[in-house]
């Protein structure tokens, strides 16, 4: 995202809207929909935004190019501290729970 503020949205059966995300400048809108072929979420402009978009093949090489921090240590935060990980991250609870249960599955299989 380049500019403004954009809510990430999910509407329960009730008829209630989640945000999932309240997206800044520099961060990933709706990274998790690039591990699904269909994602339920609605965007909503909060203040006037620019966004680039960025190809999910694209995407993909950045993150393989760009290692997170925790393929490099492997202290993770304590319970209770993974939303803070997540903000800091700039990702949602999602795709952090996400990555981190496809990085044990894989470092079990090992």
């Amino acid at each position: 995202m380049l500019q403004g503020r954009l809510e990430r949205q999910r509407h329960t059966p009730q008829g209630t809207s989640l945000v999932l995300q309240n997206a800044v400048p520099d961060s990933i809108l709706a990274e998790a929909s690039t591990y699904s072929s269909q994602y339920h979420c609605d965007a909503q402009a909060v203040e006037p935004t620019q966004l680039a978009v960025l190809a999910k093949s694209a995407f993909w090489l950045h993150l393989i190019e760009n290692q997170a921090w925790l393929e490099q240590s492997n202290v993770l935060p304590q319970k209770g501290h993974w939303q803070a990980l997540a903000v800091e991250l700039s990702v949602s609870r999602e795709a952090l729970y996400r990555e981190l249960a496809q990085r044990r599955a894989k470092a079990r299989s090992l």
